[in-house]
């Protein structure tokens, strides 16, 4: 949940600060930190966990490290230290929420939308002649709660000796975990354990099949992947496909029969809205995320890739409060001053029609 920070309350704001001061109890020297806090508090008309805070949603965010070695952020509080060079982890992209998936926020209760399931009839009838009565019939799309979470742990001089580029680090991991989760859950959830059930496992879906032991991916295979939503009245004009980085080499690969010319060739397309793609296929981007596996089996066929093409609008996000964070000083590292610091989200994920997705698991991609 958004809080109304200036720019420069945005730029102030310090997640290691506002760690420290829950940590210690002593908020003295967080007090911007401590009243945005407040301020969602009062929205949500709840507390946060005991001892912890409320944390801005329009803050980027990342989990933590220790001083007591290079690869755990020793190398971050360096004396020639160029926090400004750090070197990120190599992460699939989250993409999910640029697609434009509509975003339920503000739940407090589980929920239930209503759908209309089927229509009423029409019929031609004779002059005088009796109208067939017909209805049409209605079922539901039920979200509920369901938390994703990350715990880490600060060493007490990661959260004293941070620097600007520390503050973003630590911000940008935490959003990162979580949004990663968040769409490998849009995608393949497995609707147990806990989990959203995700388009895959969603029954109803469209399928497309390539071979006995999968197959190649074509210009026809997307299209026809595209017309299965289009053939059951669901519009292609919001639509995307989400593939792999194995998939989108194969397909920017594609030539012509006859000049050899590359079909998708970079200057001619335009990149969708978001800069998301160079590749468009009728007007609907085709966008990477190695979320998508590149390692599946049909027949004898190994190595197969997904892909899936929806009306990404149709995608139901539900989210309940704001991201807490809450650090515990008295955990495992009492003994040598560290914090563990957990990061939950509650949300639940689910499709509108079963017909606005379609999927092809068994792409030979190597």
């Amino acid at each position: 949940m958004g809080v109304d920070l200036s720019r420069q309350e945005q730029n102030d704001y310090s997640l290691t600060r506002a760690l420290l001061a829950s940590a210690t109890g002593d908020w003295r020297d967080a007090g911007l930190e401590r009243e945005a806090s407040d301020d969602i508090r009062k929205r949500l008309g709840r507390e946060p966990g005991p001892g912890g805070f409320f944390l801005p949603a329009n803050l980027s965010m990342r989990a933590p490290y220790v001083t007591s070695g290079t690869s755990t952020g020793g190398a971050l509080v360096a004396t020639n230290l160029l926090p400004s060079s750090f070197v990120e982890v190599l992460r699939a992209k989250a993409v999910v929420f640029n697609l434009g998936p509509t975003q339920l926020t503000g739940l407090v209760g589980n929920v239930d939308v209503p759908r209309r399931a089927t229509p009423a009839s029409a019929y031609w009838v004779a002059e005088n002649g009796t109208i067939t009565e017909s209805e049409g019939t209605f079922d539901k799309v039920s979200l509920k709660a369901k938390q994703i979470a990350a715990v880490s742990n600060y060493s007490r001089l990661m959260l004293q000796q941070s620097t600007p580029d520390i503050e973003l680090a630590v911000r940008s991991d935490l959003a990162a975990i979580l949004a990663l989760g968040i769409d490998q859950a849009a995608f393949s959830g497995s609707g147990s354990n806990n989990q959203p059930t995700g388009i895959l496992n969603t029954s109803g879906i469209g399928s497309l099949a390539l071979g006995t032991n999968g197959g190649a991916i074509t210009l026809d295979a997307m299209l026809d992947l595209r017309g299965k939503l289009t053939n059951a009245n669901v519009s292609a004009v919001n639509g995307a496909y989400i593939v792999n980085e194995k998939t989108y080499t194969a397909l920017a690969k594609l030539k012509t029969s006859g000049s050899g010319e590359y079909l998708f060739a970079p200057e001619g397309n335009t990149p969708s809205p978001g800069n998301l793609s160079v590749i468009s296929i009728h007007g609907c981007p085709v966008v990477t995320t190695n979320l998508l596996t590149s390692s599946g089996t049909k027949g004898s066929g190994t190595n197969l890739s997904t892909a899936i093409f929806g009306n990404w609008e149709d995608l139901m996000i539900g989210q309940w409060g704001a991201l807490e964070i809450l650090p515990n000083p008295y955990g495992a590292g009492f003994n040598n001053g560290s914090v563990d610091v957990r990061a939950m989200q509650t949300i639940d994920i689910a499709v509108k029609h079963p017909e606005s997705f379609a999927a092809c698991t068994d792409i030979v991609t190597g």
